[in-house]
């Protein structure tokens, strides 16, 4: 299966993610597939931990290799340091970014998700703020 793609994160959580689509579209030669029409089906739920220090560079929580998934993509902060969680749908600068204050939880939808990276930076006042950053991410990938 050459369109099979295999993938894990830090909970060694395992992702196969098998475009059906196009295998569709090789057996039947009379109708063409219809992407419309076909249900978007949840492939995979990736979640893990956010503990990195503060502040601190963007660190990559999720990154696609050949598919890029319409994604459901949810960011819960429980520290005292603001993130900025960035999301990125082509190569190169982020599409979007969405900051995340103390205790708020945040819910993106991405159509196309190629990377998710966090980082941590100091308070909305300034304040270098020093010690771990931490939260919860979760991914629902759909095809």
């Amino acid at each position: 299966m050459k369109n099979t793609l295999s993938q894990s994160n830090h909970n060694i959580t395992v992702v196969k993610v098998t475009p059906s689509c196009a295998t569709q579209c090789k057996r039947r030669k009379k109708r063409p597939c219809n992407r419309r029409k076909l249900p978007l089906k949840e492939i995979a739920c990736i979640n893990g931990d956010i503990f990195q220090p503060c502040p601190s560079p963007p660190t990559v929580y999720y990154r696609a290799i050949h598919v890029h998934p319409y994604a459901i993509v949810r960011v819960q902060n429980d520290s005292a340091c603001t993130m900025i969680a960035q999301f990125y749908t082509r190569a190169g600068c982020p599409t979007a970014c969405q900051k995340i204050a103390q205790g708020q939880q945040v819910t993106v939808v991405v159509p196309r998700l190629r990377k998710l990276t966090i980082r941590c930076k100091e308070d909305h006042d300034g304040n270098k703020i020093t010690g771990i950053c931490r939260g919860r991410y979760d991914i629902q990938l759909r095809g």
